[in-house]
């Protein structure tokens, strides 16, 4: 065979399965006569030093098909070694991945590199390649970036053409839940109030849709086999994720809305969808992915502000005391009677409260009555 070069494109029979495959020569060694070794990898990537006996010219004709294999690297992660070389774990870590059809999220090219995120959407959940080096401490983040619902890629053969398609993946995400609005037809229905933030911000769980209380029924169902879980490998909730997450002061499941996630992948901060209320620095172990099925039922807590009613507070913010007075004022065992008067944005109703025990005043009188509030005709 004629003399090669670097950079010369060649066929090369790999050595584990005697097929042959396209190449392009990366290395030549002249240290041993009459034989030449390469590296090759041009549509898998993958790099083997072969003898010049298992390769050949490349032929004109099969570079009408586009290159298959395309560089890239992971997004915002760097080795967790001192002098920056990467451990030969991160590289078997990596491993586990091949061969399969992962989810690509691109986030930018540069030099022919793709930088991206890798996500794992065979099983339950979806797992991040990051993710699952850094829980190794194989890697550390190099930004304190959160990766967005990233679009979900064609088969690993359809990279070439199309890195990142428009589908969205299936993790559950705070947009696409179903909230419930209740009509303003001037009745009023039956609720409690499940968390307070302010007078101006609570929220309340009505019984009066008939969505809501199927929901109600089959996530109980996903939180009793939820007890004996046990924690997906390498999974943690991206920013904007409903998932399954364990409370802390009762140690049952709920669903969870991520607001914010550590820079190192192990903790989040959580809002208990359901609810209303937060909790913060909640390791990801504690976390699950939550089945699709459930990502179609309606989230059962509805954001609310008191009508009628606003701070007394030259400020005109809620002080701690009229925050603990309401809070005080609606346990979870006393229900009301709401009347939804009108909305302040788009997922914030306003409503008039009063005791489902037959008494006509108001929580938004009470608070006046206490020196919380001051009475105001236009909310």
């Amino acid at each position: 065979m004629s003399a090669m070069s670097v950079d010369d494109l060649c066929v090369v029979q790999f050595a584990v399965d005697r097929c042959w495959y396209r190449g392009v020569i990366c290395k030549i060694n002249g240290s041993s006569a009459g034989v030449r070794y390469l590296d090759f990898g041009v549509d898998f990537g993958n790099v083997e030093t072969v003898n010049e006996s298992a390769m050949h010219h490349f032929d004109k004709k099969f570079l009408s098909l586009p290159r298959q294999a395309i560089p890239c690297k992971l997004h915002g992660v760097e080795s967790s070694q001192p002098d920056g070389s990467w451990p030969k774990a991160a590289a078997a870590n990596m491993q586990k991945f091949s061969g399969k059809a992962l989810c690509v999220q691109l986030h930018a090219e540069g030099s022919g590199v793709l930088d991206v995120d890798l996500f794992d959407t065979s099983g339950e959940g979806d797992v991040s390649v990051v993710q699952v080096l850094v829980a190794a401490s194989l890697a550390q983040l190099s930004t304190v970036s959160q990766p967005s619902a990233p679009g979900r890629a064609a088969a690993t053969s359809d990279v070439a053409t199309a890195p990142v398609a428009d589908q969205a993946i299936t993790r559950p995400h705070r947009n696409i839940f179903p909230v419930v609005k209740l009509d303003n037809d001037g009745g009023q229905f039956e609720v409690i109030v499940t968390h307070t933030d302010t007078p101006s911000s609570f929220y309340i769980q009505s019984g009066r849709n008939a969505d809501i209380l199927s929901s109600c029924d089959l996530l109980n169902e996903l939180f009793e086999a939820l007890d004996s879980s046990e924690p997906v490998d390498g999974y943690c909730p991206i920013l904007g994720e409903i998932c399954c997450a364990r409370f802390s002061e009762d140690q049952s499941w709920y669903r969870a809305v991520i607001d914010s996630v550590s820079a190192d992948h192990r903790h989040v901060d959580m809002t208990f969808v359901d609810y209303g209320n937060a909790q913060l620095d909640v390791s990801v172990l504690e976390t699950r992915p939550l089945p699709e099925q459930f990502s179609q039922k309606p989230i059962l807590a509805l954001k609310c502000a008191l009508f009628g009613v606003c701070p007394s507070q030259v400020a005109r913010d809620w002080s701690s005391e009229a925050v603990e007075y309401m809070r005080t004022q609606t346990p979870l065992s006393v229900k009301f009677l709401a009347e939804k008067i009108g909305e302040t944005d788009q997922r914030t109703m306003l409503v008039n409260l009063c005791s489902a025990s037959g008494d006509d005043v108001s929580l938004s009188q009470l608070l006046i009555e206490a020196g919380h509030g001051t009475a105001s005709a236009g909310r």
